[in-house]
């Protein structure tokens, strides 16, 4: 409730803490040439990945996103054939798998560097000015994680006439999910690594010393790829999970309304049986998430 002057809001936004990662990658790549004019290229490519966490806190993953060796597996394999053995015309084809590597900017603001608290006071005192915000050791100035913890004011005590009201977390996480905590976002189980695959296939037939034409087929499709989502319960709220979109406990609606809602899955059902989209039918793999930010 408001004052006889109104109410302050101490609004508290912004990124702290860093993020480091020493990733590890090992490639190898060789060629043979096979009889006359038939050139094989293999290859493989592994790497190690991972994102560490803001809080170091009783239950809070230290790592939430870790890619072993074994998930980032990429093989890449090539041909290529002089067909007449006199330089004129080459048919040539590869295959090959690419992973991503994320950007740190994940680790900093998902899990637990991003920071949004909004301090509200009842102001029964008619000079504006007497609420004078001041930054802590931290360059906070509403801070905590509890709706208890007040603002930061110079002088370091509260202006007189002015109530506390409440601390609003506004990146606290809903803890209702079987990977979820209160500190960061959580990660859907099993997520897979930013993937692609290409094929390629062609031929180059040169004409003339000058001139040589080539047809060529390319196909890249992406494997997998990683945002976060929610679906909103209006019982509990909105819990981002970050995910392989369409793939895993994503892969329907109400399988992951039911991750994501566990004890309270009301907001899982409809009564008139319409879903965004249907519940039965699950989304395009790597294409989109229920609700992204």
């Amino acid at each position: 409730m408001p004052g006889n002057s109104g109410y302050a809001d101490i609004y508290d936004y912004g990124t702290g803490g860093k993020a480091a990662s020493y990733d590890h990658s090992i490639f190898a790549q060789d060629s043979w040439t096979i009889g006359k004019g038939l050139t094989f290229d293999l290859g493989i490519r592994l790497e190690k990945e991972l994102f560490p966490g803001q809080i170091q806190t009783a239950g809070v993953p230290v790592n939430p996103i870790d890619f072993s060796w074994k998930d980032k597996i990429a093989p890449r394999i090539g041909f290529a054939w002089d067909v007449f053995k006199n330089g004129k015309m080459k048919a040539f084809g590869s295959y090959g798998v690419f992973y991503d590597q994320m950007k740190m900017n994940l680790a900093i603001s998902s899990f637990g560097g991003a920071y949004w608290n909004n301090c509200a006071y009842a102001l029964d005192n008619p000079s504006l000015t007497a609420v004078d915000p001041a930054f802590d050791g931290s360059h906070r100035t509403c801070a905590g994680t509890s709706a208890t913890s007040g603002a930061n004011f110079k002088g370091g005590t509260v202006p007189s006439q002015t109530t506390f009201i409440e601390n609003i977390n506004f990146r606290a996480s809903i803890v209702t999910c079987s990977t979820c905590n209160a500190y960061e976002e959580a990660v859907a189980p099993n997520l897979k690594p930013y993937t692609q695959h290409d094929d390629v296939a062609g031929l180059d037939y040169q004409i003339t010393n000058t001139v040589a034409i080539e047809a060529r087929y390319d196909r890249r499709r992406v494997d997998h790829i990683i945002e976060d989502s929610a679906i909103y319960d209006p019982a509990i709220g909105e819990t981002f999970v970050i995910v392989n979109p369409g793939q895993g406990v994503d892969g329907t609606f109400t399988g992951f309304c039911q991750f994501l809602y566990a004890t309270d899955d009301s907001g899982c059902t409809s009564a008139n049986g319409s879903y965004p989209p249907n519940k039965t039918i699950p989304l395009p793999a790597a294409t989109m998430a229920w609700n992204c930010a």
